[in-house]
């Protein structure tokens, strides 16, 4: 109520200028309610009540025909005007701009009136506010579905049990075997640095990654991946050397063409040794690929095993749960059911604190082909004659 106080005083003001009526009101035309607008048809003592009620957050216009007696009066009770209705096919037409959740009480002076054919007419301003949502809509799922069905993402070979292949290619007394899933080492190191798998004495499984450094710093690099939509990531591995040493462990990846680096140190030891790295400033909507970076940070060997990449992201029911949502508010507004539009775009799943960092990309200028194109035969409002404008 706070706030609300003069659009609480309007509605009111109108309501009280209903019948009473003890019998329970006749149920809207099917789709009514979702449509935003409902119309009801109430007796008054000869007379016809007509009850035109927006349940949406925008400001419509809508336009009908009234069916019934021609030279009925008809007037607007809330704002006490005499309306003007147009002749039309089948009786005269009424329009009637109604205001954000607002209610309209028309009077026609004659029974069994009814209001016919209602039209919605949203105005080029309300229609580019829904438009905007929609985007917005769009992309919170198109960003979701990325990963939806497995929020653990890593690495190809991650564990490094592929068996490795030897290529067609190679020459007679060429030794390098290519490490399965992109993983290679480093084309800046020098002074003899090599990357294999080794399978003696692996974390897990029967294989791990070895880096040999004999006279300086080297590192090897990961295959790309593409790591969930998340603002944060963590990045878990096993390592070990054959002598105490710092280790860099570098998250590189891409975000809308630009570059993202963030580097973590840490030291190891002669046994198998869990490090986790935390990347929590990655750009809403996640990065577009990525890939890890292992450096030893002087002569040595190091060992790496069981790489994990795990996006921070909302639980699997909350995100099932969001998209049921998020597809429904998508079809109703390309139904033009802008109730249930409203309703679904601003409920508790659409805006989940979960799933806030996937609102925060950046929404295509361009508008959707979906969009409802606006209507420009919308009439005139009812209560100005067909010779005068509303400046």
């Amino acid at each position: 109520m706070a706030g609300r106080e003069e659009r609480v005083r309007r509605f009111s003001e109108v309501f009280r200028r209903l019948p009473v009526n003890d019998r329970p009101a006749a149920e809207p035309a099917a789709g009514a309610k979702d449509s935003g607008v409902v119309v009801r048809a109430l007796p008054d003592s000869g007379r016809t009540i007509l009850e035109i009620v927006n349940d949406t957050p925008y400001a419509i216009r809508l336009a009908g025909v009234v069916k019934g007696d021609p030279s009925a009066i008809v007037e607007d009770l809330g704002r006490r005007l005499k309306l003007a209705p147009q002749a039309a096919d089948g009786g005269r037409q009424l329009v009637i701009d109604l205001a954000p959740y607002g209610l309209s009480v028309v009077r026609v002076g004659a029974a069994g009136a009814s209001l016919e054919k209602p039209t919605l007419y949203p105005p080029e301003a309300v229609l580019a506010t829904m438009e905007a949502r929609f985007q917005d809509l769009s992309i919170q799922l198109a960003t979701l579905n990325r990963g939806l069905d497995n929020p653990l993402v890593e690495p190809p070979n991650a564990g490094f049990e592929q068996e490795p292949v030897t290529p067609a290619s190679a020459t007679v007394g060429e030794t390098a075997t290519p490490i399965p899933g992109g993983w290679r080492l480093d084309t800046g190191a020098r002074g003899g640095a090599a990357a294999s798998l080794d399978e003696a004495q692996p974390h897990a499984g029967s294989r791990s990654l070895k880096l040999e450094s004999p006279q300086g710093a080297a590192s090897v690099l990961s295959g790309e991946f593409r790591p969930g939509a998340g603002t944060s990531m963590l990045v878990q591995a096993y390592l070990r050397g054959d002598k105490g040493q710092n280790v860099r462990i570098w998250i590189e990846g891409e975000h809308q063409g630009r570059p993202y680096v963030r580097r973590s140190e840490a030291a190891v030891s002669t046994e198998w040794r869990a490090l986790v790295v935390r990347a929590s400033d990655i750009p809403p909507g996640g990065l577009a690929s990525a890939r890890l970076r292992f450096e030893s940070t002087g002569p040595g060997t190091l060992w790496i095993d069981d790489v994990r990449v795990l996006g921070e992201i909302a639980p699997k029911a909350v995100r099932l749960n969001a998209q049921r949502t998020l597809l429904a508010a998508l079809q109703a507004y390309r139904e033009q059911r802008y109730a249930e539009f409203a309703r679904l775009a601003d409920s508790h799943w659409a805006r989940h604190p979960g799933l806030q960092a996937l609102l925060r990309g950046t929404r295509p200028g361009d508008l959707s082909a979906a969009r409802a194109e606006p209507r420009e035969d919308a009439p005139a409002a009812s209560a100005l004659p067909a010779d005068r404008t509303l400046r």
